[in-house]
């Protein structure tokens, strides 16, 4: 068994795999230790631990330590490269590129084998572009849907009570829904626009449910895997 996780901002996601390479398990948690992202009882002990964390160093430290205490396997970190799988970093120092954001593009450009854009969207909304020769052109990171919500409150008199629907781009009659559907309209709409013409389009990350639905209505064509992240390790981490 080989145990995944990515390790993002706001939760991290999981997967047991087979032998075979097919998922045994999958889940995710909002805790950060092994003991709270919910494994179930009885899984075989992982022969290997593949990570993409977001999270530095402090918790790098504690998830090796965890680790080789349950199952004396030390983790192994997927980092940003030059190049890897095809893919060449368009970053001027390759290492300071996102490890998860690399790992998409490794898993879509594999995928794919042709140009594409790839949209992770959670607590921060990324979108990177690969050329069809493989190049990295670089990207855009901006607030994701939630935080975009939640910096209007901090920085505004304006308060808001409903939990997001992210489902509506009709006009508001209201503070939350001209808030929310304009938080989505505008994110939808960016997409739509900087991902024409780029190639296949790719959709990852917590919120990337709602904006695939959104995508669909204004058919844009799109692929939604929400394991690309993870998808990406075995190229990094073969």
């Amino acid at each position: 068994m080989i145990l995944e996780l990515d390790a993002g901002n706001s939760r991290v996601k999981w997967r047991l795999l087979a032998g075979d390479g097919k998922i045994a398990r999958s889940g995710h948690s909002v805790g950060a230790s092994l003991q709270s992202i919910g494994m179930p009882e009885g899984c075989d002990r992982p022969t290997r631990v593949r990570v993409v964390s977001v999270r530095g160093p402090e918790f790098e430290v504690k998830l090796c330590e965890q680790s080789m205490l349950i199952w004396g396997v030390l983790p192994e970190f997927a980092t940003s490269g030059p190049a890897s799988s095809g893919v060449l970093n368009g970053y001027e120092l390759p290492a300071s590129l996102g490890a998860d954001r690399w790992m998409a593009m490794l898993a879509a450009y594999s995928d794919c084998r042709a140009a594409c854009c790839i949209v992770d969207a959670g607590t921060a909304i990324t979108l990177d572009v690969v050329a069809e020769t493989g190049r990295h052109e670089g990207g855009y990171i901006v607030p994701g849907m939630s935080l975009q919500m939640r910096m209007l409150e901090e920085s505004t008199s304006i308060r808001l009570s409903a939990v997001p629907r992210w489902s509506d781009v009709s006009l508001g009659a209201s503070t939350n829904s001209a808030v929310q559907n304009g938080i989505l309209t505008m994110v939808v709409d960016w997409i739509n626009c900087e991902s024409a013409g780029r190639g296949e389009l790719y959709l990852t990350g917590g919120d990337a449910g709602f904006l695939s639905k959104l995508l669909a209505v204004r058919k844009v064509k799109h692929k939604l895997d929400l394991d690309l992240v993870l998808n990406g390790l075995v190229h990094a981490l073969p």
